[in-house]
């Protein structure tokens, strides 16, 4: 299991990603922090890029888990952390409109049940985050409406894919 803190080398935590999925079809990334969050989800984009001819027209997608984690840093202080996994899945169209926006004060819970909804009834969502605690806090959303729906539908478990993207913004000088 991979773990990515704020110190992470997204460029490594690719390599090492790309290596387990090769070897074992999948991989798992434990992202503590904002900054741990940031570096994984760019590991994870890094990573398809890098094994684009292998995927075979799939690309690479995580799951959050929607189990929360306290993960202990080297200091000893204890900082919230969300388990990845991470496998090659079918490319699905991303749609253009961005259905929500998470910010770094988003109310997680109410946001969670919204996400499950849209996925019920739609089937997919794009969310947009800025930042590393709204990255963060998009995972966490995304884990809470996963929990949601599999309990929606009576099942063990319900897994929402994410395919991460980037976009350059431009922002006002000033």
């Amino acid at each position: 299991q991979l773990v990515s803190d704020g110190h992470a080398d997204a460029d490594r935590l690719a390599a090492d990603l790309s290596a387990q999925v090769r070897a074992q079809g999948a991989a798992h990334i434990v992202a503590v922090g904002p900054g741990g969050s940031v570096a994984a989800m760019k590991a994870v984009s890094f990573a398809a890029q890098a094994m684009s001819s292998e995927l075979a027209g799939k690309g690479m997608a995580l799951a959050a888990s929607p189990f929360s984690h306290m993960h202990t840093t080297e200091s000893g202080k204890e900082v919230n952390a969300v388990i990845l996994e991470i496998s090659p899945q079918q490319k699905s169209p991303v749609p253009q409109a961005v259905d929500v926006t998470v910010t770094a004060s988003t109310k997680i819970g109410s946001l969670g049940i919204y996400l499950a909804r849209v996925f019920q009834d739609r089937g997919g969502a794009v969310i947009a985050a800025v930042g590393p605690m709204a990255v963060m806090n998009a995972l966490t959303i995304a884990a809470l409406a996963s929990a949601l729906l599999a309990k929606d539908l009576q099942e063990d478990e319900a897994k929402l894919t994410c395919a991460p993207a980037f976009t350059e913004i431009a922002g006002k000088e000033g």
